[in-house]
């Protein structure tokens, strides 16, 4: 049929076994076997062309149909075009706040499937990722930046620790422990809280980890004190795996969660990833994680 189609619409013998990728005379031969199934002549052979005979007309535009037909079919059965959104993004964000809530994005968005890669390295979205997902002041170059939301910011560490040296009432208390630190080009976690509440860091033993993840592990081990980040954390404080020594000192500081995008207008997946983020982060906002 694909081989009557194509002479019908080529009239012509060797131009169809080109668009085929066959020889002509394997041409000739599917069209003389249909003739002989069929009985009748599709076609008139003369000197230098060929032309539709009435019933090969006729059988061509029926042809066309059931291939148009078919395509239709396919095109109805087939499964819809699935949207890759290739996320870049902190392997704490993902664990403790991202991964719990995506059971509701895929049920709004079942055509997007992210594909997320979990590093400390800053991909540049548009080249080897599609978004990014970050932690700090949102001054990152050449990126356009959605703030997805804010952070709170206060000491943790295992209830153990916080058992065998509490209660305590002032910052000055932590200086006698380990400060558990994630590694940043600048410790804007630390520092800000520290200076929030007038206590000094200097001479402090202070360790610094890889991940924010491994940070997190040191602390529930009781390793030392970490800087809690509560949009992040709440449930595990809730759990009581970890413990907050100075509840009542809470930083509302200037690091924020970020979504970057590459300049340019967003991609629908993107839009679509950026609007439900930033629903999803508005859902617990107005007070501290803690009260």
């Amino acid at each position: 049929m694909h081989v009557f189609e194509a002479v019908g619409r080529l009239l012509s013998f060797t131009r169809a076994a080109q668009a085929l990728h066959l020889t002509r005379s394997a041409v000739s031969h599917q069209i003389a076997r249909l003739e002989d199934e069929l009985g009748q002549k599709l076609f008139v052979r003369e000197t230098r062309r060929i032309r539709l005979t009435p019933a090969g007309a006729e059988y061509l535009d029926w042809v066309r149909r059931a291939f148009a037909l078919l395509q239709e079919g396919t095109q109805a059965v087939r499964a819809p075009t699935r949207q890759v959104l290739r996320v870049s993004l902190l392997a704490s964000f993902a664990s403790h706040w991202l991964v719990p809530r995506l059971h509701r994005f895929q049920a709004q968005h079942p055509d997007i499937e992210l594909q997320m890669d979990p590093s400390i390295r800053l991909s540049q979205p548009g080249v080897d990722t599609d978004v990014a997902i970050r932690y700090g002041r949102g001054d990152w170059p050449d990126v356009q930046g959605i703030q997805i939301m804010d952070e709170w910011l206060t000491p943790i560490c295992s209830p153990a620790l916080l058992a065998e040296g509490g209660p305590w009432r002032l910052p000055e208390s932590l200086l006698q422990h380990n400060l558990l630190f994630s590694w940043s080009p600048n410790a804007l976690e630390w520092s800000a809280w520290s200076g929030a509440f007038g206590c000094s860091l200097a001479g402090t033993r202070q360790t610094m980890l890889t991940d924010y993840n491994i940070v997190l592990h040191g602390a529930q081990s009781g390793q030392g004190l970490a800087m809690g980040r509560l949009r992040l954390l709440a449930p595990l404080l809730a759990q009581g795996s970890l413990a907050c020594p100075f509840p009542q000192l809470v930083l509302r500081g200037d690091v924020s969660h970020w979504l970057l995008l590459p300049p340019g207008p967003p991609s629908p997946a993107a839009q679509a990833f950026a609007d439900w983020l930033q629903q999803e982060a508005a859902m617990g906002e107005s007070s501290s994680p803690i009260g």
